[in-house]
């Protein structure tokens, strides 16, 4: 398949809407370049500048500061977005936005029979008949939308939004609306989509997972700021800030006594309890902490917690979750670290928890 893949350039982007108490910033000062061909992640919770970020690149609004480029050409400044059929750029939307009386071979062909991409009927046959055999909808051609489920919906939305090739692909949480075992199916198959496209992609999600499946790299947003910028593996192992890190399923938390810093290695220690793991930024607050992801943690048998390494805690809760039980371990003045067991643990039992460093982020200043 022909690429017209360009670089998208988002060059000090700022935007604000008026609030309670004047103009409340919904982004501050991104700039993020992405490679032609690539996928950008946009990653963040609701509220923090994703979908701004989305009406900006798609011409709907236009920044208050700041540009957008895309293969050199201006598509936003202050006042200015270039028309939508001359941007290059199409959108996979959230609920696939697709119309309920048209037929799917209808649906893809439909920017192919208007505005500035019409060509003529054997073209636009020939084109319809390659994205239903690389998004594999043999056989739904003349279904409508109500007729095929939600997996088939989204590629039909994906399919129609490639029949233009275009420069520049959004998409705006396409997952969202899809049951947990149907989305991993669908993770899998835009991975594997993306990888043969060449397309240049924008994928905006508030799911970690979908975010380090499918991105080449990862904008982390929040409050409407660029926390992050890089790759997939990076922001997994290396978190810039805690809130990244409690987003990138660094879920337990401790608070440390005293921490002090060996080069890129930390130490934490509780009481006469230490971790070691790696050294990382400022704290919430500026407080230390230590996040630990739930991969990193098991049950220490038979050992105490007397070296560096291990911490001992009380079962505070155990609950059934079919591939073992979900324990919480409260550790006394610092927190809880959540592990996963083989077997039920009693309520108020002591245990050793062996935690592995490189599963241990340690933010905060040394003592």
């Amino acid at each position: 398949m022909r690429s017209n893949a360009a670089d998208l350039v988002i060059d000090s982007v700022v935007k604000s809407y008026p609030g309670r108490s004047g103009r409340a910033p919904a982004l501050s000062d991104v700039s993020v370049s992405v490679p032609a061909g690539t996928t950008l992640g946009v990653l963040g919770p609701s509220g923090c500048g994703k979908s701004t970020l989305l009406r900006l690149i798609s011409g709907i609004e236009s920044p208050d500061a700041g540009r957008i480029l895309l293969g050199g050409t201006e598509l936003s400044r202050p006042g200015f977005a270039l028309d939508a059929d001359r941007r290059g750029v199409n959108m996979v939307f959230q609920n696939y936005a697709l119309w309920p009386h048209l037929r799917v071979r209808d649906i893809i062909g439909y920017g192919l029979t208007h505005g500035r991409q019409r060509v003529d009927r054997a073209a636009r046959e020939a084109r319809v008949a390659e994205l239903v055999e690389l998004l594999q909808l043999g056989g739904l051609e003349d279904r409508r939308p109500a007729e095929i489920s939600g997996g088939q919906q989204q590629r039909v939305a994906i399919a129609r939004a490639l029949a233009t090739q275009p420069s520049l692909l959004l998409f705006d949480e396409p997952l969202s609306n899809l049951d947990v075992q149907l989305r991993a199916t669908m993770r899998t198959e835009l991975a594997s989509l993306l990888g043969r496209l060449n397309t240049t992609v924008v994928y905006v999600t508030h799911d970690v997972t979908e975010a380090l499946a499918l991105a080449d790299r990862i904008l982390v947003l929040d409050q409407g700021r660029a926390v992050q910028l890089d790759t997939a593996r990076a922001v997994f192992s290396r978190p810039a800030t805690p809130w990244v890190a409690a987003m990138a399923g660094f879920s337990s938390r401790l608070v440390p006594q005293v921490v002090r810093h060996d080069e890129s290695t930390a130490h934490a220690t509780f009481g006469g309890e230490s971790l070691r793991g790696q050294a990382c930024g400022e704290g919430p607050d500026g407080e230390p902490h230590v996040f630990i992801h739930p991969d990193a943690v098991t049950l220490a048998e038979g050992l105490h917690a007397v070296e560096e390494g291990t911490v001992s805690g009380v079962v505070q809760s155990c609950v059934y979750e079919g591939r073992g039980y979900r324990v919480t371990v409260h550790v006394a003045d610092a927190g809880q670290v959540t592990v996963m067991s083989p077997r039920a643990l009693e309520v108020a039992t002591t245990v050793a928890l062996a935690i592995d460093p490189e599963g241990v982020l340690v933010f905060g200043r040394a003592a």
